[in-house]
């Protein structure tokens, strides 16, 4: 029986190799540029065309995350002169993340395996896989990861030269950091390839590793101050937000959800890692352990972001990909002769793994015909979008409380009151009652939908002022949307008769 090094070298492997990258990475990479900017992104996006404006992070307007992206997509902005709402451009330099990655993964698994073709392949699924969690949008996780996967990259490859290089490596891996909070992950793990690969001079790649890492955290702190703590570490995202909400934010519970997210990403998405824990007594007797260690640690590690974000999108599994991809290219490296079972169940975890890319191009590439995408898709937000203007007075502010909607602050490029409390903040985990009754008394619109229970369950912050709201003139922009002018109050006689105030 051939084994791997052998079939994947073959000529046909190599040319289905090759149509399975034009099938399932160009055709979800090309309806990406006409699919629907949901939530996240638009809410990104937003975010970022305000910091180009002018706008201070958490000086002059409120923001959650790290200011990396920020900066970095609006200093693009001014480079090539790109004009407002032009999120093609911003999309193409995600797939530019997306794709240094995978090149990232690549170089990596050929470090801790020594084998080409199972590397490159396995950048490939990498790609594919991230494109079903959700990195055909503009998130921060894919720039996040490339910084770490860079910054573990370079730890390798530099592991027995001057331990100068860990100096710049050190401020890498904090731009991982700097993008998204959950990126300081990435300082642990190259920790651990530091003390486990490198042969010399371990505890002085380390401490130039560590001093790299704060210098660009301090700049931050200089330039924003004790607002970039407070905003990024200390603002209650999936605690004290979700306590509101009425979750159970006790330890147990939180464990609890971990547990179970885990369990989902593994189920739906990485089926490989179940594979790779079945032959972990291979690895050791191969002596791989520290290889497929640190695989599981960077697994395990991502997977306590669940402990803030208490929820089963896909976009959260991204930071686990590459993980649980670069256990793929360690088990077709492991030695099975005359053991047909093991080879089976390595076999069986990769299979399964590629359900999910080749469904999610099945669903976005040929399941829906173009027409979808004409109607619902993007051209439909920007309709929605400038539908929306014809309501709403030059200069006016509005306040769009339903998450749903959050795109067409992007696309209609209307203010919102209280910028530096509040800004673009959307969804139950960063909204509460206090800060949508500071929205409503201040905006001069308030966009919102009919009561809907889905709605109503998800944005609680907007229950308590329903009544309130519907003492103003309201207007029914589209299907469900209603649009309250706030500056046209009315009232009832005692026969009922409602009328405009003055």
């Amino acid at each position: 029986m051939k084994d791997f090094s052998q079939v994947i070298k073959s000529k046909w492997m190599l040319g289905a190799l090759f149509i399975m990258g034009l099938l399932f990475v160009i055709g979800p990479i090309y309806y990406s540029f006409k699919r629907a900017i949901w939530l996240d992104p638009a809410i990104i996006m937003t975010e970022m065309e305000s910091v180009a404006k002018g706008y201070i992070p958490y000086k002059t307007m409120h923001l959650n995350y790290p200011p990396l992206f920020f900066y970095m997509m609006a200093g693009l902005k001014k480079l090539f002169g790109v004009p407002y709402g032009f999120y093609n451009f911003y999309l193409s330099v995600n797939y530019l993340f997306l794709f240094g990655c995978a090149f990232c993964l690549d170089v990596i698994a050929r470090q801790l395996t020594e084998k080409k073709w199972f590397s490159d392949f396995s950048a490939l699924l990498f790609v594919m896989v991230m494109l079903a969690l959700g990195a055909d949008g503009v998130m921060f996780e894919v720039s996040s990861m490339f910084f770490g996967l860079l910054s573990c990259m370079l730890c390798l490859l530099f592991r027995n030269k001057h331990p100068f290089h860990f100096l710049y490596i050190g401020m890498i891996a904090a731009c991982s950091f700097l993008v998204k909070q959950f990126g300081a992950g990435y300082f642990a793990l190259v920790g651990y390839l530091i003390f486990c690969f490198c042969e010399c001079w371990k505890w002085r790649r380390a401490l130039l590793f560590g001093l790299g890492y704060i210098v660009p955290i301090i700049i931050v702190l200089y330039l924003f101050g004790s607002e970039f703590v407070v905003s990024t570490l200390l603002n209650g995202y999936g605690t004290t937000t979700s306590a509101l909400k009425g979750e159970d934010v006790s330890i147990m519970a939180k464990l609890l959800i971990i547990f179970e997210n885990s369990g989902q990403s593994i189920v739906h998405s990485f089926m490989v890692m179940v594979s790779a824990f079945i032959l972990l007594p291979m690895f050791y007797k191969q002596r791989k352990w520290k290889e497929i260690l640190f695989c599981f640690f960077g697994f395990a590690g991502f997977c306590l972001q669940f402990y803030f974000c208490n929820s089963s999108s896909l976009h959260y599994r991204q930071y686990m990909a590459p993980f649980a991809i670069l256990m793929i290219p360690l088990m077709l490296a492991l030695d099975y002769k005359k053991k047909p079972i093991a080879k089976l169940i390595c076999i069986a975890g990769l299979l399964i793994t590629l359900y999910q890319p080749v469904e999610n191009c099945f669903r976005f590439s040929v399941k829906l015909p173009m027409r979808h995408y004409c109607e619902t898709g993007r051209e439909g937000q920007l309709k929605q979008a400038m539908k929306l203007r014809e309501y709403i007075d030059e200069g006016s502010t509005i306040w769009i409380a339903n998450s749903a909607w959050m795109h067409l602050y992007y696309f209609s490029d209307l203010p919102t009151p209280n910028m530096k409390q509040v800004g673009f903040s959307a969804g139950p985990w960063e909204l509460t009652v206090e800060s949508a009754k500071l929205q409503i008394e201040s905006a001069d619109y308030v966009l919102c939908t009919e009561t809907d229970g889905f709605i109503e369950d998800n944005d609680y912050y907007l229950n308590p002022f329903r009544q309130y709201l519907e003492g103003f003139h309201c207007d029914t922009v589209m299907n469900n949307m209603l649009l309250y002018n706030m500056r046209r109050p009315i009232a009832k006689t005692d026969d009922g008769f409602c009328y405009e105030k003055c």
